[in-house]
C-alpha cells in the first residue's frame, strides 16, 4: 500500500458521489460484504476513491460520520 505525505493528492479534489463499496472494492481489502455493509466510498473528480478503513492494516471498513449544525450523521446506505 503506497501512502501520501504533505500536501499532496488529494488535497483539492472534490467529492462527486458517495455510495456503498462495490464488491470488487470490498474485495480489494479482503472484506465480505456481509461483515462491512457500512463501507462507503468516496468518489474524487479525479476518478480515484477514497474510503475508511477500521485500521492501517484493513482489518474492517471504518464507519463514517459527517457533522452539520450540530447533528452527528452516518454516511451509509
Amino acid at each position: 500500500m503506497s501512502e501520501t505525505t504533505g500536501n499532496e493528492w488529494p488535497i483539492g479534489r472534490r467529492i462527486v458521489e458517495i455510495r456503498p463499496l462495490h464488491r470488487s472494492e470490498l474485495e480489494a481489502c479482503d472484506w465480505e460484504d456481509w461483515q462491512d455493509e457500512a463501507a462507503v466510498c468516496i468518489l474524487l473528480d479525479d476518478g480515484s476513491k477514497l474510503w475508511p478503513s477500521a485500521d492501517h492494516e484493513l482489518n474492517s471498513s471504518g464507519y463514517m460520520l459527517g457533522y452539520q449544525k450540530g447533528e452527528l450523521y452516518g454516511l451509509y446506505h
